[in-house]
């Protein structure tokens, strides 16, 4: 395994895991960190990025990127939202010369139940108006019915 000293990326992998472990040590079920991927930015600055799993990783990671435990050294940035990519909600700061980046899939939005129609296609009446339409159907026929 490699030296954090000499790998500035897995020192942020490493500090990252750190954080979010003790982030969570009190929670019941903590969202875990996926595997880590390692890009480059425009400016030649690496990326390392890991996407969350679990429930509420979405809350859990504002939580996280909101609190005191990611520590950025001397060069360092504090952490910032992410909302760029749809669907993805990501908390990114730089630490040591690289971007970390932790990154959950936004929960999907719930769909509205369609309401139910008859095979006419028409929305079905309120029982109110189903009273009206019966007494009209009844005045209707008692009139047809006399003359």
């Amino acid at each position: 395994m490699p030296d954090t000293a000499v790998c500035p990326e897995l020192a942020a992998q490493h500090q990252t895991e750190r954080a979010w472990a003790l982030h969570n040590t009190h929670r019941a079920h903590p969202a875990t960190i996926g595997p880590w991927t390692t890009t480059t930015a425009p400016d030649g600055t690496p990326i390392v990025t890991a996407r969350l799993h679990g429930p509420d990783a979405v809350q859990q990671l504002l939580n996280f990127g909101s609190g005191p435990l990611i520590t950025t050294g001397d060069d360092g940035q504090r952490p910032t939202l992410d909302y760029t990519e749809p669907a993805i909600t990501a908390v990114e700061w730089r630490t040591a010369g690289v971007w970390a980046r932790l990154e959950a899939r936004d929960p999907l939005p719930v769909r509205p139940i369609p309401t139910p129609r008859n095979v006419y296609g028409t929305t079905p009446l309120p029982p109110a108006w189903r009273r009206h339409q019966n007494m009209l159907r009844a005045l209707s026929a008692h009139l047809l019915k006399e003359n």
